[in-house]
């Protein structure tokens, strides 16, 4: 069972700083929240590299395609009114808890239900087999560049 067809839902949430995975294992669940205080960025680029773990073809979905090629693109940091402003979450609160409880009220079929029918469209798994294949490329060519140390 994929993430995408996995009946429960999930909610990601943020107190502090999410950068990279942490993006990109938000990209990956269902709801997003974050604490006034949260920011995110996705700083790859500034190795030679981005995302790996589906971001790149989830991140336009959550975010207005626009919003996420100035965030991939740049690597810089969002606060969490940002990140409301452009969809990176849906939501910004001082207790993420009260969401999670909030969806996991709901009817665990019509959860489902709801997810496969906002999900059936996307051809998820070849985006991702294209992503694996151009961060391999890369992590090739900028090898000696992610080796050496940083802060030199």
């Amino acid at each position: 069972t994929s993430r995408y067809s996995f009946p429960s839902s999930s909610t990601w949430s943020s107190s502090s700083s999410a950068r990279g995975g942490g993006v990109e294992l938000a990209l990956a669940a269902d709801v997003r929240v974050a604490t006034p205080r949260a920011t995110f960025a996705e700083p790859g680029v500034s190795l030679g590299l981005f995302g790996a773990w589906g971001g790149t073809g989830r991140l336009p979905r959550v975010m207005r395609e626009g919003d996420a090629l100035d965030f991939a693109l740049s690597g810089r940091v969002l606060d969490a009114e940002a990140a409301l402003r452009t969809g990176l979450v849906s939501r910004v609160v001082d207790d993420p808890r009260t969401v999670a409880d909030e969806i996991a009220g709901g009817a665990s079929d019509a959860l489902a239900a709801i997810k496969r029918r906002i999900r059936d469209r996307r051809d998820v798994e070849a985006q991702e087999r294209a992503e694996a294949e151009a961060f391999a490329r890369l992590h090739d060519a900028h090898a000696d560049e992610i080796a050496r140390p940083r802060g030199e």
